[in-house]
């Protein structure tokens, strides 16, 4: 009787990247939520374009990470890209990052976007432990 193989292996590490990023991800989560308590929504008639856009992309990044708790490429994927997102509009509105205001409000991004990165090193971590699998099963 041979046995059968597991369809998606997972690495310990690949493992330990999901759910270090999950515990990003509610961290990042609570930072978002305190910024916009704190803040608040950028109005449309006094905000300026770029806080509205900047706060768009935020959403968008916390999109991706409760995305990356089911899907972690596709999460990890769209919440870099709305961390990635804030800074160009940041530069291209301010020609400086976002790293100005309150403790929060500066990490927030950068914690979004360290959910999603781990999130895709979760999914890259987990495909490459199945391609060794398949190549171990035909040898």
């Amino acid at each position: 009787m041979t046995a059968v193989a597991d369809p998606a292996p997972r690495s310990r590490a690949g493992l330990a990247a999901r759910w270090i990023a999950r515990l990003v991800s509610l961290g990042a989560l609570y930072a978002v939520v305190q910024v916009l308590r704190t803040h608040g929504y950028p109005d449309s008639e006094t905000g300026s374009t770029a806080a509205i856009l900047e706060t768009f992309f935020l959403h968008v990044g916390v999109v991706g990470l409760a995305i990356g708790w089911k899907w972690e490429g596709a999460g990890g994927t769209t919440a870099v890209s709305g961390m990635v997102a804030i800074y160009v509009v940041s530069l291209l509105a301010t020609r400086s990052l976002p790293a100005t205001g309150s403790l929060p409000a500066t990490w927030t991004p950068s914690m979004v976007g360290g959910g999603g990165f781990l999130f895709i090193l979760s999914r890259a971590l987990n495909v490459a432990a199945t391609h060794e699998s398949h190549i171990r099963s035909r040898s």
